[in-house]
């Protein structure tokens, strides 16, 4: 009731689009790390990226650097994925808006 559309966006629509905002970032994040036949196929081996370095290392036979490069790897996925767990519950949402 005579708000602006700019504040009407920050107190309404933002809180309530919060956490699909979230989670889609972080799919679309977790999808860019498992790009790995696209890299593969058009920069390698100009380009080095993490899943072509767990690829080239593993087959090299350098297991050392492969699970290294497998825990960088698994780290971020593993914390996005308590992150969405953690926002994405309804006890969460049913609070969003309010």
């Amino acid at each position: 009731m005579g708000a602006s559309a700019l504040k009407t966006f920050f107190d309404i629509t933002l809180p309530i689009a919060a956490p699909g905002l979230l989670a889609s970032a972080i799919f679309v994040f977790l999808e860019s790390l498992d790009e790995f036949t696209g890299t593969y196929f058009v920069g390698a081996p100009d380009i080095s990226t993490l899943p072509l370095l767990l690829y080239t290392a593993s087959s090299g036979g350098n297991y050392q650097i492969a699970s290294i490069s497998a825990l960088i790897l698994l780290v971020p996925s593993i914390t996005f994925m308590f992150v969405v767990e953690r926002f994405l519950r309804a006890d969460v949402l049913s609070k969003v808006g309010r």
